[in-house]
């Protein structure tokens, strides 16, 4: 059987069923990239605000995407790779967290922003 070739029909309560599902899933896309824009904007600041112009983006996903974009917006530079004394925003799933080079505690550990 060639599964290009199916065809089916959807009741109408099963056409209201993935109309929902439809509406849901760009709700919940939209609602990601609220929460990843905001969280971009605040930790840039913080990278503005202590005087530095560029940061390292080390990943190719979607939310690394937003936080480019939000870069542009900032005049913020962004770097691919990381050389130990830019700071980083790091992707990880879903949460992205800024971490600070060279800037360590009395335990010798890197502090990040979270």
């Amino acid at each position: 059987i060639n599964r290009w070739k199916w065809s089916y029909l959807l009741t109408a309560d099963g056409m209201a069923r993935k109309a929902r599902l439809a509406s849901e899933y760009v709700e919940a896309s939209l609602s990601l990239y609220r929460r990843t824009r905001t969280e971009a904007l605040r930790l840039l600041s913080e990278v503005s605000a202590a005087g530095v112009n560029q940061v390292v983006i080390d990943s190719d996903s979607e939310i690394a995407e937003i936080c480019r974009l939000t870069c542009l917006e900032m005049q913020i530079q962004r770097r691919d790779q990381k050389d130990g004394l830019t700071p980083e925003l790091r992707i990880d799933g879903v949460k992205v967290t800024l971490f600070w080079p060279q800037q360590s505690d009395h335990a010798g550990n890197a502090h990040p922003s979270t």
